[in-house]
């Protein structure tokens, strides 16, 4: 139904900005190598358990890879998710 299609959508919403929020989708972008949940709950002292209940979402929804357990990496959506310009949009649109 529409009224599920809508809550989806901003339960994804809700998500990516925590994702922002967190830098979670710049960071993977900054390097070729996959970051564990670890690397990537230390720069915001993000629990790592909320950090990986994140991360799977966003593989979930194809925003990240996932390349082995709790080991992600950037993908085609994850660089332009980090883009500025559609940051900016998604926040504010």
């Amino acid at each position: 139904s529409k009224h599920l299609a809508n809550s989806k959508q901003g339960r994804q919403m809700a998500m990516i900005k925590i994702g922002y929020d967190l830098e979670i989708f710049t960071t993977l972008t900054s390097r070729a190598e996959p970051y564990s949940v670890e690397e990537l709950s230390v720069p915001k002292g993000a629990d790592p358990l909320l950090i990986s209940r994140l991360m799977r979402f966003f593989a979930a929804n194809r925003m990240i890879t996932e390349t082995s357990q709790n080991f992600f990496t950037a993908n085609k959506y994850t660089k332009g998710l980090s883009d500025p310009r559609i940051r900016g949009g998604l926040l504010h649109g």
